[in-house]
């Protein structure tokens, strides 16, 4: 019976629904957020409490002090508005305190592994594991490019006989040398830090040369840049403590005399580096290398309907207008403003939700009305009893809220429901897809309209069979009685049906002899095949017709050396009228 093994088929199939989930990777409650400077992390804020976290949302740092940006993976702790540190964090949320120690010309940070700070009245450096030199130096400077300048007491115990060293990162002293001669510490009057063309500024008895830092070596400084004449080199004609002055933009000058007439103008920031020279007016600026800012590329992309904002992956619809602002997205996370607050979320395209109605199986509606489930299964980061369902009645379904069941299992979360679904009114007798909008809500947040769809047809459970011992024609009036079969399950109550004929223009009578059986009669019968359906009724679904030909032909008088033939009718089924077909019978 071709229903009946539509029936079976069907049970094999399990359709589910799937959609993307976005979960929070930093719940929506601080009240600033950003992405850390120097670090792949995201740095939040609030109520004074500051916390830096991974990528994947793991907090690594909670602290009240000042974390100050990440250079070279490490960020340095500060008093809130002082330059005492507090420690050292590594990029992995490691931390190193540090006592006595502040920050030194509004540079909280490492460079070349280094960290400069000062600690009483002396200068030091710490390495990255926190260790502080035991040198200490009367004047030092941030380590760029190799180098550190600083300037220390050859008679520590005494504090007397300061010179100036430019030490490596390595912790190694240069001694500076020129054609074959190498100067002493003592001769060294000056010593800028290396900037970032690997250039300093170095005066020896009272003469200038430029320090290359790439090669370890020192040349002359003239007053015409590619002269080689000895005598052109750029001197300090007086005392340089008198010739270094502090300018007012933060700036460090002096000035140089090369022969008579020509003077060398060099001028460095408040770290020393060298950042321009000026020789016979032609002045020369040095570069300053800037760090490139991390281009943040992501497929997804903010939407925005009147004052809400939503989430697109590309142009797919992630999420609907819900937030108060898209902050910026990088990957396949984004951070977002919810109700005030700040937060980030990732979509996950590991995992999706999961829909299932009516345990998997296919709907056969038989009636008006169907009572099956509606089930959710969730990732275990998901909590079911934060999460709901809301669909929509009239897409024909309707959830019972209070029957809402919420598990978390280790190996995942579910919630289900109890639901009504109400036959459509053009479902066919064949499976076909239905679909039932909804959206889910969970942790604050809500989905795109999921367009969950099912497996459904109209399960006719009525089977009209002719009963042919009752079938007569007389004169062209067909009379024949036919028997209605319902195939009822348990619990099915007695429902109110309606039944009709329905004829090419022919007129019929209808006589109800029980609920089952009834007889009709189709007078004036056309020459050839007429149509007749049988129509059954059911409040509220749609009608389940019964289509039959009946095949007429007149009475034939005698004629010459042939018998004279009487009228004669057959009726059969039509293929789709039931699930088999029987031989057609014919009455004379």
């Amino acid at each position: 019976m071709r229903r009946i093994t539509i029936i079976m088929f069907c049970l094999v199939i399990s359709l589910a629904g799937k959609a993307q989930i976005a979960k929070w990777l930093i719940p929506p409650s601080y009240e600033k957020i950003g992405i850390a400077d120097g670090a792949d992390a995201i740095i939040t804020d609030s109520s004074g409490v500051k916390s830096i976290w991974s990528m994947d949302g793991k907090r690594l740092i909670k602290t009240t002090n000042e974390v100050n940006p990440f250079r070279e993976g490490m960020a340095v702790s500060t008093k809130p508005g002082t330059t005492e540190i507090v420690g050292i964090y590594s990029d992995n949320g490691k931390f190193k305190q540090i006592e006595g120690c502040n920050t030194t010309y509004d540079y909280p940070y490492f460079s070349n592994g280094l960290l400069l700070v000062k600690k009483g009245s002396f200068y030091k450096y710490i390495e990255k594991d926190g260790n502080i030199s035991e040198d200490e130096y009367v004047q030092a400077y941030p380590c760029f490019n190799g180098y550190a300048v600083c300037e220390k007491f050859l008679n520590s115990k005494k504090q007397r006989d300061a010179c100036y060293y430019l030490m490596s990162s390595m912790g190694e002293n240069v001694q500076f040398t020129y054609n074959g001669k190498s100067f002493d510490i003592h001769d060294v009057e000056f010593i800028s830090s290396v900037n970032d063309e690997n250039t300093a500024v170095v005066v020896i008895k009272h003469k200038v040369y430029f320090f290359d830092g790439m090669r370890g070596t020192i040349t002359p400084v003239y007053a015409t840049e590619g002269a080689v004449n000895i005598k052109e080199q750029a001197k300090i004609d007086s005392d340089f403590g008198q010739t270094f002055k502090h300018d007012t933009d933060s700036t460090h000058i002096f000035q140089a005399k090369c022969g008579k007439d020509d003077y060398v103008f060099f001028c460095f920031d408040s770290m020393l580096r060298l950042i321009t020279i000026t020789r016979n007016d032609k002045k020369y600026e040095y570069k300053v290398k800037r760090e490139d800012k991390k281009v943040l590329n992501s497929p997804l992309k903010p939407s925005k309907n009147g004052k809400l904002m939503g989430i697109l992956w590309n142009s797919e619809d992630i999420l609907p207008p819900q937030f108060d602002e898209i902050v910026t997205c990088m990957d396949n996370k984004a951070i977002v403003k919810l109700k005030g607050k700040y937060g980030m979320l990732e979509i996950d395209k590991e995992h999706s939700f999961r829909l299932r109605m009516n345990k998997g199986d296919d709907i056969p509606f038989k009636h008006q009305k169907f009572e099956t489930t509606l089930r959710l299964d969730l990732p275990t980061y998901i909590s079911a009893n934060r999460t709901s369902i809301e669909i929509d009645t009239k897409t024909g379904c309707n959830l019972d809220k209070t029957s809402k069941q919420s598990r978390n299992t280790e190996s995942g979360n579910y919630v289900e429901y109890n639901c009504v679904l109400n036959i459509p009114e053009d479902l066919p007798d064949e499976l076909t897809e239905i679909e039932y909008p909804l959206k889910i809500q969970y942790d604050g947040i809500t989905s795109t309209t999921i367009p969950f769809k099912v497996k459904a047809w109209y399960y006719k459970y009525f089977v009209v069979d002719l009963d042919d011992s009752q079938t007569s024609i007389d004169n062209g009036t067909v009379s024949f009685v036919f028997n209605i079969n319902a195939d009822r399950s348990a619990g099915d109550g007695v429902y109110h049906t309606t039944v009709n004929i329905l004829t090419d223009s022919l007129s019929y009578e209808i006589e109800k002899m029980s609920e089952i059986r009834y007889k009709c009669k189709v007078i004036s019968l056309n020459e050839g095949v007429n149509n007749i359906v049988v129509q059954i009724l059911e409040q509220g679904c749609p009608p389940a017709s019964f289509p039959f030909e009946v095949e007429y032909h007149k009475p034939v008088s005698k004629l010459r050396n042939k018998q004279a033939e009487k009228e004669k009718v057959t009726i059969k089924k039509k293929p789709n009228a039931s699930q088999t077909i029987s031989e057609p019978r014919v009455i004379m």
